[in-house]
């Protein structure tokens, strides 16, 4: 049975400053703002929100990217992406966190007539209102979507190379790893890299530590830097020193979804064996 927090403590975590690394933009939306979305259909397949929860359980990683595809479809219009940055950036300021790099996959709407460069615009325009209005920073990843192709994922990455330094900072590559291994997009990263994004990859979640190694040995990037000082510029000065620095363990992953931040100090880095918190 797990111990009750003490409350000092959770006081002192909900009032920390945070930084989320590794976010999906288009899967972190309230259940409220997606129903919203599912009842414009005129039979809509869910119509309340413990009906919304049953239709989202998934019990392996496959069943996961069904209820992915099935959600996304019914984000249908350009509105619909800048209400959704707006959302979750106000939601995330409401949880402490000062800087935000969330992964977007604008290929995933295109079934719907939408292009990429309409989404990331609609994106930006709701970020920089949410950002405006909280305070909070962020920095937009592009999902390339590895199962649509080296092809394709060059295309995209042309597409928005004209918000590189406008608010999009980086690429990265989700999707299925065994039928699409990262090296068949060493070109597209070595273009990325040329026009100065950073680059990341989902690496070893659905194909072993090997693909975990060659998920880093194609996206190599000096990765949480630009983050790290966005959220130290906002920390109070008493807090600054040694204490809140970023993980960044020898093999040099970027920090994962709440678990960032750590106490460690320029001669105590973090590394595999952190305590609890450092990613």
């Amino acid at each position: 049975m797990t111990s009750p927090l003490d409350p000092a403590l959770a006081r002192a975590l909900r009032e920390a400053p945070k930084v989320e690394l590794h976010l999906h933009l288009d899967g972190a939306m309230s259940l409220p703002w997606l129903l919203e979305r599912i009842r414009r259909r005129p039979d809509p397949a869910v119509r309340t929100l413990a009906g919304l929860r049953s239709r989202l359980r998934y019990r392996s990683f496959a069943e996961f990217i069904e209820r992915w595809v099935w959600k996304c479809g019914f984000l249908d219009r350009y509105a619909d992406f800048e209400s959704l940055a707006e959302s979750v950036l106000g939601d995330l300021a409401g949880q402490g966190v000062v800087h935000v790099e969330p992964s977007f996959s604008p290929g995933d709407y295109e079934r719907h007539g939408l292009e990429t460069p309409g989404l990331v615009e609609a994106v930006l325009r709701g970020a920089n209102r949410a950002s405006r209005e909280t305070g909070i920073g962020f920095g937009l990843v592009i999902d390339l979507i590895r199962d649509h192709g080296p092809a394709v994922a060059a295309r995209r990455l042309a597409a928005v190379s004209p918000y590189r330094g406008e608010g999009v900072v980086a690429v990265g590559l989700g999707g299925s790893e065994p039928a699409y291994p990262a090296p068949l997009f060493a070109e597209v990263f070595a273009e990325a890299a040329r026009l100065g994004f950073h680059r990341t990859a989902h690496a070893g979640e659905a194909a072993g530590p090997g693909s975990g190694r060659s998920g880093r040995r194609w996206t190599p990037s000096a990765w949480s830097g630009s983050a790290t000082a966005s959220a130290r510029s906002r920390m109070p000065p008493s807090s600054r020193g040694s204490r809140g620095r970023a993980c960044r363990s020898r093999s040099a992953r970027p920090p994962t979804s709440g678990r960032g931040w750590c106490g460690a100090t320029p001669d105590t880095p973090c590394r595999d064996s952190s305590p609890p918190g450092c990613a």
